[in-house]
């Protein structure tokens, strides 16, 4: 099956942008509070990356699987 797929339109959910602001911002806050409710800010950092890269990736598989069922309809 060929699917017409344009760049343009996709969900930018979790992209390098975000996730290098997301690991900014951690570092930022690490320096002023090391700990954030007994973990280490940086963990806490890469933990959240982590989910916003995973729902990224969800919402892409979701936006995809749309625009296959459009095309055989």
């Amino acid at each position: 099956m060929c699917v017409p797929i344009d760049n343009r339109d996709w969900p930018a959910i979790g992209d390098m942008a975000d996730r290098i602001i997301i690991l900014a911002l951690g570092l930022i806050i690490a320096n002023f509070k090391p700990l954030i409710l007994n973990h280490s800010t940086i963990s806490v950092t890469l933990i959240i990356i982590g989910l916003v890269t995973h729902l990224g990736t969800l919402s892409r598989i979701f936006y995809a699987k749309k625009i296959i069922d459009k095309n055989q309809k």
